[in-house]
């Protein structure tokens, strides 16, 4: 396994790198963009003083702030969020009104966090301070999301993952997902 992960899970670009988060252990990790396949480093190891790890899924969603200052990343079985100074590798939590709990694909527009939370079925708007240090989750929406991962934004819509991996346990193959 690289670097004894324990579970890439998801990952945000900019023009320069790409951040892998890591559900199972204490790290994130690195590639230079356009870099040869293999070449990725321990970017960041962090402590449970820092980031708390529990057990079940842990780091999960990433964003970029829109001034690539921070990276955002969300923290499934506790719905916290955390954002982390690129520069510095300084960690913050983010101050929330009520956890995003089961939070899995992130995407940052402006000051808008949206969090997709698998099990909920929904997505929820996070209002943030400039700062990024607080925020104020909104009401979800998503009516027909079954069991929703990751998500990307195209023009007016948002693209997500109708992934249904609550089915997996059971050995069925689930059928596609209605839009």
């Amino acid at each position: 396994a690289l670097f004894n992960s324990g579970f890439i899970n998801d990952c945000v670009a900019d023009a320069n790198h790409i951040y892998f988060t890591d559900s199972r252990v204490q790290k994130i990790y690195r590639a230079a963009a356009g870099a040869t396949p293999g070449e990725v480093e321990e970017w960041l190891t962090f402590t449970d003083q820092q980031i708390p790890y529990g057990t079940g899924f842990n780091a999960n969603g990433a964003a970029l702030t829109p001034d690539g200052r921070y990276l955002i990343i969300v923290i499934s079985n506790t719905g916290k969020l955390y954002r982390i100074d690129r520069s510095s590798k300084a960690i913050a939590e983010i101050t929330l009104n009520q956890p995003v709990t089961a939070g899995d694909g992130l995407w940052l527009s402006g000051n808008t966090l949206y969090v997709s939370r698998n099990t909920t079925g929904q997505i929820f708007p996070v209002q943030l301070d400039a700062a990024y240090t607080q925020g104020t989750v909104g009401a979800g929406f998503g009516s027909n999301l079954k069991f929703n991962t990751t998500m990307a934004r195209a023009d007016n819509y948002f693209l997500v993952v109708n992934s249904q991996l609550n089915l997996r346990p059971s050995g069925t193959t689930p059928a596609p997902a209605s839009p």
